[in-house]
């Protein structure tokens, strides 16, 4: 296996960044920090490691591309460049054993039939065993890179949520299996969560990010509604239409910029056209 890896970075936490990437950079043979932070602040943002020079390679264009533009732009170069497999990272996640996930993968890489792996995300799996799995995170995923000529590459219509769910909902349509490892531990972070003092957990997005979750959570339902998972419809009708406005007026701060995000993600992912060429 010859694994690239990115990490995409928009105002990093940067030591929280650096203790991320330590936590796998020994295990891939390249890593491209892709840096989402605009121009002007970015020499604040930017995270350099004098042991991995060689290892390391940046880009970027100067301002935000969001996340699906800059996978295509890495895998691509991966693939030119002779790479086979592509582990995707958020900057803000954490690997409990990297070694152990990757010895896995490696252990279940078909020569004949490409495939998806990720790890298990806060924990949610019980552990008994890898399982075939249809719904995974960005942050950790490997892609077999000769997945992209079977399913095409990532919706950049989708910028910034959902990307990776609507990539391996298409995977499964076309019988490329995504593999999850049950037993590798993932510490993903979901917005800014806080608890109120009323016991309630609230996400705190943006109002810029509650307009793409709504927008991009209503064209994945619109397109793949026959193959989604339970979980995932009863959690996008009761959390995200039904509760999350509830929250959004009664508990958190920006009440009225933040209604009119997630309005305009309702209206937008019900009446736009949903990009079909990949």
């Amino acid at each position: 296996m010859k694994l690239l890896a990115v990490v995409i970075t928009y105002y990093p936490d940067l030591a929280l960044l650096r203790e991320n990437i330590l936590k796998y950079i020994d295990f891939v043979d390249k890593l491209v920090i892709w840096e989402n932070t605009p121009v002007f602040e970015r020499e604040k943002y930017s995270i350099h490691f004098a042991d991995y020079e060689n290892k390391i390679m940046y880009k970027g264009t100067m301002k935000n591309e969001g996340i699906a533009y800059p996978l295509n732009v890495i895998a691509k170069w991966g693939i030119e460049k002779g790479y086979s497999h592509l582990l995707t990272m958020d900057q803000d996640s954490l690997f409990n054993d990297f070694r152990k996930y990757i010895y896995t993968v490696g252990q279940n890489v078909d020569q004949n039939n490409p495939m998806c792996y990720t790890p298990n995300p806060n924990n949610r799996f019980p552990k008994n065993g890898n399982i075939f799995y249809l719904d995974p995170i960005t942050s950790g995923a490997i892609y077999d890179l000769r997945i992209f000529s079977v399913v095409g590459f990532f919706k950049e219509q989708y910028f910034i949520d959902a990307i990776d769910t609507e990539f391996c909902y298409r995977c499964h349509i076309n019988d490329v299996k995504t593999l999850l490892i049950s037993d590798s531990l993932i510490i993903q972070r979901f917005g800014d969560t806080s608890k109120t003092k009323f016991g309630i957990y609230i996400s705190n997005y943006s109002s810029f990010r509650i307009y793409y979750i709504i927008r991009n959570h209503i064209f994945l339902w619109r397109e793949y509604s026959h193959i989604m998972p339970k979980d995932k419809k009863k959690w996008f009708f009761y959390s995200v239409l039904l509760k999350w406005p509830f929250k959004i007026l009664l508990l958190e701060k920006n009440k009225k910029v933040k209604i009119e995000s997630y309005l305009k993600g309702l209206l937008v992912g019900l009446f736009t056209r949903i990009e079909r060429r990949l």
